[in-house]
């Protein structure tokens, strides 16, 4: 008999794994012919393990349990682990921590190198088909075969990004002994628009804000963004998606800033630009802030005939532009499909789960871990972090157990 089988392969499964088999018999089990596909796909093949300023407010969920889980291992104790082992890392934009190498492999050949190591039975392509509770504990069975074992870890991650071979499979098991399933939703993924106008940018890049308002509470978000023929992609909608799906149900209205630059120069610098070249078209004018096709579409949903100099423009014409650029309102209709999502938000509920070992609340030595549960973090290295998290939890918790 086995003292823990782990289903997933991914940061929270390996996590656990590596840090159960101190003074326990473990078995990992993993569908795909390979571990950690989501690991070397995360941060653009960089793998952004977690992010330096490591905030509950980043995430959404339960803040409470998140808070115990980061003093188990924050962002501090996670990169301390993997630079013990050898892995140099660093810290780029928005606080993102990656290898010196920036390459995904340096952190899964690391995470590779511990499992082998502590001696720990890892299988591949071999996927559970169900779990069942018995008197000494449970029988996993799998497409091959069976494991009895005294534990078993859940960290089947979400399906998010089916083409990496994701599933919800974690949620049937969890379903199956009785946990509740918080509504799942894509999290960290493209969103649509309502409107006529934003397919005609389709392809442009620009560097903005979103301005999100809901119940008097403004969030703000920068980057770059990225118009598509259905609404807005790129880094900036990837960081801000989360905060806006979950906000949705709360009304929230969305901006985009499209001259952020104006904090840095401030808007007298804009006006004053505007008298030195009177003769310019305005839209040649902008072209100076911002993609002139940004300007060559707006322009006329404003009522501003293109063909019109700057100094024709009057002060109240001036004002309406400059208002308009700093805080355009978009309609969101809702996140693009699971398979384009990033991450996924929802899962098992956290509120049935012990936060001091990731064990059921409803069947002992049932324990969940990483992106199955109902937490779920913007992207930045946010998510990676608390599935080694709350992987290293589960894994100790077992390997303290008598």
């Amino acid at each position: 008999m086995e003292d823990l089988v782990i289903i997933g392969g991914g940061p929270a499964g390996i996590m656990a794994a590596i840090t159960a088999s101190a003074n326990k018999k473990v078995v990992l089990l993993d569908k795909n012919p390979s571990l950690g596909k989501k690991i070397l796909a995360s941060g653009n093949g960089k793998c952004n393990i977690t992010n330096a300023i490591l905030e509950e407010d980043k995430y959404c969920g339960d803040k409470v349990f998140l808070k115990k889980v980061f003093a188990e291992l924050d962002n501090m104790k996670l990169m301390k682990y993997f630079e013990k082992r050898g892995v140099m890392l660093k810290v780029e934009g928005f606080g993102r921590v990656l290898p010196v190498t920036e390459t995904s492999a340096s952190i899964m050949d690391c995470l590779s190198d511990e499992l082998l190591s502590n001696n720990i039975a890892v299988r591949y392509a071999e996927q559970v088909l169900e779990i069942n509770k018995n008197n000494e504990g449970f029988t996993v069975t799998t497409g091959r075969g069976s494991y009895e074992t005294k534990n078993v870890l859940i960290s089947t991650g979400s399906p998010a990004y089916p083409q990496m071979g994701a599933t919800a499979d974690g949620y049937k098991f969890a379903e199956k002994f009785g946990h509740t399933i918080i509504p799942l939703r894509p999290a960290i993924v493209p969103l649509e628009l309502n409107g006529n106008w934003f397919h005609k940018l389709q392809g442009v890049r620009v560097e903005a804000e979103l301005l999100i308002y809901t119940k008097g509470k403004e969030k703000i978000y920068n980057g770059e963004l990225l118009f598509t023929k259905y609404g807005i992609s790129g880094p900036l909608t990837l960081d801000a998606a989360l905060y806006i799906t979950d906000e949705l149900k709360n009304n929230a209205e969305v901006f985009i800033n499209f001259l952020p630059v104006l904090k840095e120069f401030g808007v007298a610098a804009l006006s004053a630009a505007w008298d030195y070249r009177p003769e310019k078209p305005v839209f040649t004018f902008l072209s100076g802030f911002l993609p002139k096709k940004i300007a060559l579409i707006l322009l006329p949903l404003l009522g501003v005939d293109l063909a019109k100099k700057c100094k024709e423009l009057t002060l109240k014409e001036r004002e309406n532009i400059i208002s308009a650029l700093l805080k355009w309102p978009i309609q969101v209709k809702g996140p693009k499909s699971y398979k384009e999502a990033m991450a996924i938000a929802g899962g098992v509920s956290t509120a049935e789960i012990d936060v001091k070992t990731m064990e059921s609340k409803k069947v002992p030595g049932l324990y969940f871990a990483g992106e199955v549960l109902d937490i779920t973090g913007e992207s930045g290295g946010y998510n990676m972090q608390f599935a080694f998290s709350s992987g290293y939890i589960a894994g100790k918790a077992i390997k303290n157990k008598n």
